[in-house]
């Protein structure tokens, strides 16, 4: 009877339910910021260093002054240019293959600046040293930052402020150079510990890049295959940041790629002869030009107008404020 009470009782307590359902999906959230984190600490510490010149100038004050405008020039024009090879290196390798491609030169950059700074090597080829490893740095930076853009894939209801903090991580990536000269002023720390630190950290982007890009790759050929014109399936908006869709709907017709989408348009052609076309590449062409000229010049201006004191702190102010320059973009 005790045997049978004892059992009744057992069934007549409540049971505690464990609901796991909600674990896959808080562990998936928790992969994806990880590799959102991973992703903006590559942006933070490559895409734009070069435009940290102001701050890093004073490590090459032996160099002949045109000499050092040349350096800068090279460099950053590289960094705009290298995104028309690296935006096709992505689309036919992927994330990870681009990441690999792009941080292995920027230690190869690092790792010229570090020569610069060998006694035994620097006899008539210090500048040599600084223009090619510099310019690899202006080169490779946005090859890293490149497969970080498809991060917006993961959060496609935020798209919009993934990829605007993205490009305001370009803009402040600049403080790399600042930290330089910060430690420099109050650590008295050389270009060539600078340079060899920094060849370790480009080291770790590598290999965190092979480890976590694979699933940007996996994301882009889920959205190619939904956005694929053979495709019978339209995204729904309960679609996962996977691009896996919950519900999927079937359509009658085919889904048009965006440059066919509109009937009275004749695509990429049409597109850059555009007027507006030609406004935008004027309106950026002008901007570029200004802040470049204020980067490259700020040191020699400052020279000019104050005592040696006075333009070291001013050029301090001006590369501390350079880096929040675009930080409220995303607001």
């Amino acid at each position: 009877s005790r045997a049978v009470l004892r059992q009744w009782k057992d069934r007549s307590l409540p049971r505690a339910r464990h609901d796991h359902s909600s674990l896959p999906v808080s562990r998936a959230m928790a992969n994806k910021g990880v590799i959102l984190a991973v992703a903006y600490t590559h942006v933070l510490l490559t895409s734009g260093v070069v435009f940290g010149w102001a701050a890093l100038e004073v490590f090459y004050m032996d160099l002949d002054q045109n000499v050092r405008g040349l350096i800068f020039t090279a460099a950053a024009s590289l960094n705009y240019l290298s995104n028309l090879v690296f935006g096709p290196y992505l689309d036919a390798y992927g994330c990870r293959a681009c990441s690999r491609f792009a941080c292995t030169l920027m230690i190869v950059g690092a790792l010229l600046m570090v020569a610069a700074e060998i006694p035994e090597w620097q006899a008539g080829r210090r500048p040599w040293f600084v223009a090619t490893g510099f310019g690899l740095l202006g080169f490779a930076g946005p090859g890293v930052q490149m497969p970080t853009l498809r991060c917006e894939l993961l959060f496609p209801a935020r798209a919009a402020l993934v990829t605007s903090t993205n490009a305001s991580l370009f803009d402040a990536s600049c403080i790399v150079f600042l930290v330089f000269n910060l430690l420099r002023s109050f650590a008295g720390a050389s270009a060539f510990t600078l340079f060899t630190s920094y060849a370790l950290c480009l080291v770790g982007l590598l290999i965190s890049g092979q480890v976590f890009f694979g699933t940007l790759d996996r994301a882009a050929t889920a959205e190619q295959a939904l956005t694929s014109p053979s495709t019978p399936f339209q995204r729904n908006s309960s679609q996962t940041s996977l691009g896996c869709p919950d519900k999927v709907s079937s359509v009658k017709e085919p889904m048009l790629p965006v440059c066919q989408a509109d009937k009275g348009s004749n695509g990429f052609r049409n597109a850059v002869r555009s007027s507006r076309f030609l406004y935008l590449i004027i309106f950026c062409s002008i901007g570029i030009l200004r802040l470049n000229f204020v980067v490259l010049s700020i040191n020699t201006q400052l020279q000019t107008f104050f005592d040696s004191h006075e333009a070291s702190a001013l050029s301090l102010v001006f590369s501390s404020l350079l880096p929040w320059g675009g930080l409220a973009a995303p607001l």
